[in-house]
C-alpha cells in the first residue's frame, strides 16, 4: 500500500490581496467581551490552530516580544469546578451545573435541563461564578509574577484554568503552587455529499422521520471546530426556498466580525476564531473565514443546505449536495489555520478555548476533524471533552488517516480513543469517476479522475518521468517524479506519467505542477502493495490514476512513438466502484491501541475500550469549499475530498437528527443508538471488507457502518454518566489524577474505580484475558412499550461466552442489567471477535460487538 496522501485540502490556492506575508498577533479578548469557555484537550484532512483571549476586563495590546524564552502551557486549578460542573460549595455562589450525573440509565429531561442552563450562561449565577473563577486564576498568575499580557485564555466553563506563555521558571513555580492541579504543555494538532445522503438512504428513512428534508435538523445547533467557513457559499445561505427563522432562544453565541467576515446569518448563527500565536497573512484571513477549505467542507457535510448543485471542473455537473442535517444551524469555531506550506493545524490551547466557547454558546453537537499525530495523547488530554459531554453535547471526532499499523497487533494508528465521544473511521460509497485518456495511436483508456481541462482535451504531448530526467539524473527516481530529477524544459505543458509509490501522490502532483506540467498520470506499479485505483483529491492540475495493466499500455506507446501525444477528456463520468460498498478505506486509522510495553506514557489508552466506534462515508465526496480570494467570494467552490475528516461531519449531522427526534437522550444514548443499529454487510450482501479485500474486524470498523434508518428506534440504549466516566478513568493504569482533567473539585467523594471493560458501552472488549472475567451491562428501554428481549451469542474464537439472563424483560423507560462471562478455552495472542444480539417481538435488534484476546498465563 502506498503511503496515505496528506490531509485533503481544497484544490484552489488561497491568494491574499492583502499586504506581504507577516505574522499577525490578535489583541487579547476581554472576559467581558468574550467569556471564553475552555475544555481540556482534543482533534473532513489535518491543520494548525492559533487564537487569543485573556483574563483581562479590557482589551490589551499585543504582547511585547519576549526577552526570555517562553512556551505555551495550560494551567489547571484545583480550587473549584468549572461552571458546567459546579454544584455549589463556594460561599455566595449557588450551583451552576445544568445536569445531574445521578440520572444514570434513565431517559428523560437531561437535554431540556441543559438547554435551560445554557440560556442563563450570560446571566446571573453563571456569569457571576465565571467571573469568580477568573479572579482566582488572576491571583494565581500574580503569585508567580505572570503579566496578564502573557495570559492567552481563561477557561471557565468546561475546565478551570488558563493558557499562557510561561518561562520554565514559572512552570516550576506553578507546579508547586497549592492551588494548581496540573501544568501541561500545548501541542500541535492536525486536521484528520452529493452521493452520500442517497447511499445512506436518508431521503427514505431519517429525513422523513425528522419532518422531511425541509425540517431535518431544524433548530439543532451543530458546532464545527475547524479551519472556519466560507459564509457566502450556497450551502450556508439563509435565503433559500424555505427561509430560516431566528436562532433558537437558547443560543448564547456571537459572530466575530472583521473586514473580511462581515456578517453571520440565520443559518450560520455563530462564527468565532482562536489564534494564540498569530497567523500568516499571505495565506490566511484574520477572521473565521476559511482559507484552507477543510472547515467549509466539514460544515457543509454536517449541516449544509439541501439541493445545492455541485459544479465540478470545466463545468461538469456532479449532482446536488446536502448536509446530513440540512436544516440544522451552524456555529463555527476556527482554531485550525493554514500555513504557507499548505498544512492546516493548530495549538491545543486554541482548541480548548474553542470547545469552552462552544459549550457556553449552546451547541448540541460538536464536530471535530483533527487529531494528535504525536501519539502523546492519553485520556488525560480529553478532560475538556469529558466536561463537554457532561454538559450534554454530543461529541464526534475523526479517527485519523494513518491507515492500519504495519504490525497489526503491536500498536495503534488511531487517534481520539476516549469513550465519551464518537470516534469515526472512513468508508467508501461505491461511486467512482472515470476520465478517458486517448493516446496518439488511437487507443483509449478509462482511468480514475474528475476530468481534465480545455488544454488536455485538445491534445498535448505526453512523457514519462524517466524520459524527462535531468542530465545526469537518476531515471528511476525521475519515474517516481522526485523533486530535482525532472527537466522543466521536457515537462512544460505536457502530460507527465509518474509511478506510484515511495513519495506521496500529492508530492508528485506538486513537482509536476511546479515545473509547468499540464497534467499527471499516476501509474500503478508491480512493486506497490496496493492495487487500488483511486481519485487523487487535492491535486492542483488534472490527474488521472491508472491500473498496472493500463500503465503498461501507456508505457509501450511512449517507448515506440517519436512524438507521443494524448488527450485527457475535460468531463468525467460517474461509475460504480469495483469493490462493493461500504468498505473500509485504505487510509482509515485502526486499533488496537499500544501495549504498555511499547509506550512510555501512562496512563495509556486501553484495548478494553474498542475504537473506532463506527465507519461512515469518507471517500471521494463533494462538499463546499473555500474561494480563492475575497474578490470571488460569491462564486461557489466545491471540493472533492477523502479522509476521516469527511466521515466525521457525516456522523455529526446524523447525531444532530437523533438529537432533534430525541432531545431527552444523553450523549451516551445517542452514541449507543448509532452503534447498536450499525450494519456489518455491504450492498452485495457480504461482509464489509477492508482495503486488502478481507472481512473488516471491529478494530477497523467498530460496530460497523452507520445505518440511519434504524437509529431513531434502537429499542435499548446503553447509558453512561459523568461519574461512570470518572470511575473508568480512575481505574486506568498510571493512577489518573482527576484534578489534572481541569475538574477542580468536581470529582465526587468515594469514587470507585472500575475496569475499562465494565464501562457501560455497547461494545465489550477484554484484552489479555487469562482465565475468566465477568462483565456487567445496563440497558434502558427507550421504546414506547414494555418488551422482552432474547439473547443470541456468536462467541469469539477460543472463548466460551455465558450470558445471564438469556431473556430480559424491560418495561418502557426502565433499566435492566445483564452479565457476560468470558472464559478462555485456548490461548492466543490475537483478538477474536463475536457478537451479542438482543432481539424482541417488535423487531428491535440490539447488537454489541465482542472482542476478546485470550492469552497464556
Amino acid at each position: 500500500m502506498a503511503p496515505p496522501p496528506p490531509p485533503p485540502t481544497s484544490s484552489r490556492t488561497h491568494r491574499s490581496r492583502r499586504q506581504a506575508p507577516r505574522l499577525l498577533s490578535r489583541p487579547l479578548l476581554s472576559a467581558r467581551l468574550s467569556p471564553l469557555l475552555l475544555l481540556p484537550l482534543l482533534s473532513c484532512s489535518l491543520v494548525r490552530l492559533l487564537h487569543v483571549a485573556s483574563l483581562q476586563d479590557d482589551i490589551a495590546p499585543p504582547p511585547p516580544q519576549p526577552t526570555a524564552p517562553t512556551y505555551l502551557y495550560k494551567v489547571y486549578l484545583n480550587t473549584a469546578p468549572p461552571v458546567s460542573l459546579y454544584r455549589g460549595g463556594v460561599a455566595g455562589f449557588p450551583a451552576t451545573a445544568g445536569l445531574s450525573d445521578a440520572l444514570k440509565g434513565m431517559a428523560g429531561g437531561l437535554r431540556g435541563a441543559a438547554r435551560r442552563a445554557r440560556q442563563q450562561m450570560r446571566r446571573g449565577p453563571l456569569r457571576d461564578f465565571a467571573k469568580f473563577l477568573g479572579q482566582v486564576q488572576r491571583k494565581v498568575a500574580d503569585d508567580v509574577k505572570l503579566p496578564m499580557s502573557k495570559v492567552l485564555y481563561s477557561y471557565k466553563y468546561v475546565s478551570n484554568g488558563f493558557a499562557a506563555r510561561l518561562t520554565l521558571k514559572q512552570v516550576q513555580q506553578l507546579r508547586r503552587h497549592p492551588q494548581v492541579a496540573a501544568v501541561k504543555a500545548s501541542r500541535r494538532i492536525v486536521a484528520s455529499t452529493t452521493h452520500s445522503p442517497a447511499f445512506l438512504n436518508l431521503p427514505g428513512t431519517l429525513w422523513p422521520a425528522s419532518g422531511g428534508v425541509d425540517a431535518a435538523g431544524e433548530d439543532v445547533i451543530v458546532g464545527v471546530i475547524d479551519s472556519g467557513i466560507w459564509p457566502e457559499h450556497p450551502s450556508f445561505t439563509d435565503n433559500g426556498t424555505q427561509h430560516y427563522g431566528p436562532p433558537p432562544a437558547r443560543w448564547a453565541g456571537r459572530c466575530e466580525l472583521t473586514k473580511d467576515f462581515r456578517q453571520c446569518s440565520r443559518k450560520v448563527i455563530g462564527a468565532r476564531f482562536f489564534a494564540c500565536c498569530g497567523v500568516d497573512a499571505s495565506v490566511e484571513y484574520w477572521s473565521a473565514r476559511d482559507a484552507a477549505g477543510h472547515g467549509s467542507w466539514c460544515a457543509g457535510a454536517a449541516a449544509g443546505n439541501n439541493g445545492v448543485m455541485v459544479a465540478g471542473p470545466n463545468g461538469g455537473s456532479f449532482g446536488a449536495a446536502s448536509g446530513m442535517a440540512p436544516r440544522a444551524r451552524l456555529a463555527v469555531y476556527k482554531a485550525l489555520w493554514k500555513g504557507a506550506d499548505g498544512t492546516t493545524a493548530g495549538e491545543t490551547v486554541d482548541i480548548e478555548a474553542a470547545i469552552d466557547a462552544a459549550v457556553a454558546d449552546g451547541v448540541d453537537v460538536l464536530s471535530m476533524s483533527f487529531g494528535d499525530l504525536g501519539m502523546e495523547a492519553t485520556y488525560l488530554s480529553d478532560g475538556a471533552l469529558l466536561n463537554a459531554a457532561q454538559a450534554n453535547v454530543v461529541l464526534v471526532m475523526a479517527g485519523g488517516n494513518e491507515g492500519p499499523p504495519p504490525t497489526y497487533y503491536n500498536y495503534r494508528s488511531l487517534t481520539n480513543v476516549s469513550p465519551f465521544y464518537l470516534t469515526v473511521g472512513a468508508s467508501t460509497i461505491g461511486r467512482q469517476y472515470h476520465t478517458e485518456l486517448t493516446l496518439g495511436n488511437g487507443v483509449s483508456l478509462k482511468g480514475v479522475g474528475v476530468g481534465g481541462n480545455a488544454d488536455t482535451a485538445a491534445g498535448l504531448g505526453i512523457i514519462s518521468g524517466a524520459q524527462a530526467v535531468v542530465e545526469g539524473g537518476d531515471a528511476d527516481k525521475a519515474q517516481q517524479c522526485f523533486d530535482t530529477m525532472l527537466d522543466p524544459s521536457k515537462v512544460a505543458n505536457k502530460i507527465v506519467v509518474c509511478d506510484r509509490g515511495v513519495t506521496t501522490i500529492l508530492s508528485k502532483v506538486s513537482v509536476v505542477a511546479s515545473l509547468g506540467g499540464a497534467a499527471m498520470v499516476l501509474a500503478n506499479v508491480a512493486s506497490s502493495p496496493s492495487t487500488t485505483v483511486e481519485l487523487v483529491d487535492g491535486a492542483t492540475i488534472p490527474t488521472l490514476h491508472v491500473s498496472l495493466e493500463q500503465a503498461a499500455v501507456i508505457m509501450e506507446y511512449l517507448d515506440s512513438a517519436d512524438s507521443p501525444t494524448a488527450t485527457l477528456a475535460a468531463i468525467a463520468e460517474p461509475a460504480a466502484a469495483a469493490t462493493p460498498a461500504p468498505a473500509v478505506t485504505y487510509f482509515s486509522s485502526t486499533g488496537p491501541v499500544a501495549e504498555p510495553s511499547s509506550t512510555p506514557r501512562k496512563p495509556y489508552p486501553t484495548n478494553d475500550i474498542l475504537k473506532p466506534d463506527i465507519i461512515a462515508p469518507g471517500f471521494n465526496l463533494w462538499a463546499a469549499g473555500a474561494g480563492s480570494s475575497l474578490a470571488t467570494r460569491t462564486t461557489p467552490v466545491f471540493s472533492l475530498l477523502s479522509g476521516t475528516s469527511m466521515a466525521t461531519p457525516h456522523m455529526a449531522g446524523i447525531a444532530a437528527l437523533v438529537v432533534q427526534n430525541h432531545p431527552d437522550w444523553s450523549p451516551a444514548q445517542v452514541m449507543s443508538a448509532i452503534l447498536t443499529t450499525a450494519s456489518t454487510t455491504n450492498t452485495a450482501g457480504g461482509p464489509i471488507l477492508n482495503s486488502l479485500g478481507q472481512p473488516a474486524t471491529p478494530w477497523e470498523m467498530g460496530a460497523g457502518h452507520v445505518n440511519p434508518g434504524d437509529v431513531l428506534d434502537p429499542g435499548l440504549t446503553f447509558d453512561a454518566s459523568f461519574t461512570d466516566y470518572l470511575s473508568f478513568l480512575s481505574g486506568q493504569a498510571g493512577k489518573v489524577s482527576l484534578k489534572s482533567l481541569g475538574l477542580g473539585k468536581a470529582a465526587p467523594r468515594g469514587l470507585k474505580a472500575i475496569p475499562a471493560y465494565n464501562l457501560n458501552r455497547p461494545a465489550i472488549s477484554v484484552s489479555r484475558l487469562l482465565k475468566t472475567v465477568t462483565v456487567t451491562r445496563f440497558v434502558t428501554n427507550v421504546a414506547d412499550a414494555n418488551s422482552t428481549y432474547t439473547a443470541k451469542v456468536v462467541p469469539p474464537a477460543n472463548v466460551k461466552v455465558v450470558v445471564k439472563p438469556l431473556v430480559l424483560s424491560v418495561a418502557a423507560g426502565k433499566t435492566a442489567s445483564f452479565t457476560v462471562q468470558f472464559t478462555v478455552t485456548k490461548a492466543s495472542s490475537q483478538f477474536s471477535f463475536g457478537s451479542l444480539t438482543w432481539e424482541d417481538q417488535a423487531g428491535h435488534v440490539v447488537r454489541s460487538v465482542l472482542a476478546v484476546q485470550p492469552v497464556k498465563k
